[in-house]
């Protein structure tokens, strides 16, 4: 390469200056690699012009062609709208550090290049036009690059959007399924466990009544009524999560429960848990079930309060927001409108993030064996849904909890209805009933009961036998206790078809669930006459008095 016969030898001002940006360049790489791509290209654009034009001031070569070597500098110009990103004066400033360098250059080897001066003009009147335009044409094509990026990224962030939209709503949709599983699950087994139950609860009360209140036995059966009606809350809290059980909904300010159920409240709980109430002024009223607000309540304490042994505060707050139509397509079954916000925070130690998406799934427990159900959560999750609502939790380790329940506002009057004062005869009568349940022990429990209160009774296997009882009877039926459930046709059918030739019959229904039979979209009429298997003996013979004397 250093051959004297050609006039050709090795520079080592090119070879270092080579090795050095190849080494730099190496950096440049790594640099890039982890994303700093536009300050990697200014970097590369920075050394390679500087490389150049050292190149054509040092290099001792031929001035023409150290001259034509600007050309590589104009050349290198052409990366500004790929590396430049943000700063818009960076167009000005590499056009014009080039083309100072450029009148630098022509000055100091003007003598030289034995040039005239309108050689000299000419040169580099035609260079700065070129480095004019390069440096023209860059910025126009980064505009409209950057127009395009824009929109480009425009169209990524909607699709990234709409593609966390759609895997949130997909996740909602597996969790509500899910649950949904579980629910019909409940729901099937439901009556025919509560029909156990009120057999189990029924001829424990019956023979409780029978025994001596020294015997032995007394406090056995004690036991078997309270193990019976712990299993029956257990069902009820299934039913809840499952959305299956009758609400009695009526207009009610939110203010007015939590304000009357706090009292009672701070008496469940231990006594090292401080309750504080923040309430809004104006929360409008919401169409609810103030039990079933209240169980709300009680669930999301008791789980506050498990979360703080060594005491703290629970806060319950109450604000009326407004949901937007963008916030709304977000959660399934949620509409835009106003909003009341019933929040319930504590100082507890918080949630473990691995296990927030799982709190609501039935019988999921952080408890240890034997001292929870797993059905407190899940129970709250039912209650809001069947209200229309939505529920978020949100948790840090250490810094406490904060359940967020939205429950949409209707802002009716709310109308406080005195109910109509019915004197009970006790629990015994003479009227005649005719009792319709296919399970042969509740059936039993039944008969048993009425009789033994005086009632002249009959008692259906099926709805096709009452009918016939109905038919043949000659005598006054004064009452219909019929299972909604039952064979071929349920209660409600049964009745109607009862009443069309004793229009004066009244009806109690009686179910280990209701199913959408006799409750419109989980709500009761004000005209259904309903009790919840398994039920107490007292509160079944009050229900039976109640709807007779009603009529008195």
């Amino acid at each position: 390469m250093h051959n004297p016969v050609y006039k050709y030898q090795i520079q080592t001002v090119i070879i270092g200056l080579e090795v050095t940006v190849f080494i730099l360049t190496f950096f440049i790489l790594i640099i890039l690699i982890r994303g700093y791509f536009s300050l990697a290209g200014n970097l590369l654009l920075i050394i390679c012009q500087s490389a150049i034009w050292i190149i054509i001031f040092v290099v001792k070569s031929e001035l023409p062609a150290r001259i034509d070597t600007i050309v590589l500098a104009a050349a290198t110009l052409t990366m500004m709208p790929i590396i430049i990103t943000g700063k818009k004066k960076l167009f000005l400033i590499y056009s014009l550090i080039n083309i100072g360098l450029l009148f630098i250059f022509v000055s100091m080897f003007k003598n030289e290049l034995n040039l005239s001066e309108t050689s000299v003009r000419d040169y580099l009147s035609d260079n700065l036009i070129a480095f004019t335009f390069i440096g023209i044409i860059s910025y126009t094509i980064y505009i409209t690059n950057s127009k395009a990026l824009d929109k480009a990224e425009d169209e990524i962030a909607e699709r990234e959007k709409a593609e966390e939209l759609k895997n949130r709503l997909q996740a909602q949709l597996l969790q509500s399924q899910k649950l949904e599983s579980v629910g019909l699950l409940a729901g099937g087994i439901a009556h025919d466990f509560n029909n156990m139950l009120a057999a189990v609860q029924g001829f424990a009360e019956l023979a409780s009544d029978n025994v001596e209140a020294e015997s032995p036995a007394k406090g056995e059966i004690v036991e078997i009524i309270r193990a019976s009606e712990k299993a029956r809350d257990l069902t009820q809290q299934l039913l809840a999560f499952a959305r299956i059980q009758p609400l009695d909904l009526k207009d009610i300010n939110l203010n007015d429960i939590v304000r009357d159920f706090t009292g009672m409240l701070s008496r469940t709980l231990r006594g090292n848990i401080t309750i504080q109430n923040t309430l809004c002024d104006n929360p409008g009223s919401i169409e609810g079930d103030p039990i079933q607000i209240e169980q709300i309540i009680l669930n999301l304490a008791l789980n506050s309060q498990d979360a703080m042994p060594q005491g703290g505060i629970i806060t319950i707050e109450t604000s009326r927001v407004m949901i937007e139509e963008d916030f709304a397509k977000g959660y399934e079954n949620i509409t835009p409108g106003p909003y009341i916000l019933l929040s319930i925070s504590d100082s507890g130690s918080g949630i473990d993030p691995a296990i927030v998406d799982r709190i609501f799934d039935p019988f999921f427990t952080t408890k240890d064996l034997g001292k929870g159900t797993g059905l407190g959560l899940s129970t709250v999750y039912g209650i809001v849904k069947q209200h229309r609502g939505m529920i978020h939790v949100y948790s840090e380790k250490v810094n406490g909890t904060v359940f967020k329940i939205y429950l949409p506002v209707n802002d009716r009057k709310i109308e406080h209805k005195t109910r109509p004062d019915i004197k009970l005869n006790h629990s015994k009568g003479d009227e005649t009933i005719l009792a319709v349940e296919d399970n042969p022990d509740v059936r039993n429990l039944l008969e048993t009961i009425l009789k033994k209160n005086g009632y002249t009774t009959f008692i259906a296997e099926n709805p096709e036998a009452a009918l016939n009882i109905a038919s043949f009877y000659d005598g006054v039926i004064h009452l219909l206790i019929t299972d909604v459930i039952l064979p071929g046709m349920n209660g409600m059918e049964l009745y109607k078809k009862i009443s069309e030739t004793r229009p004066g019959i009244s009806a109690i229904y009686i179910s280990g669930y209701t199913a959408s039979v006799i409750a419109h979209n989980g709500t009761l009429d004000e005209k259904i006459n309903f009790i919840q298997k398994p039920f107490s003996i007292s509160d079944f013979t009050k229900k039976v008095r109640e709807v007779l004397d009603s009529k008195l």
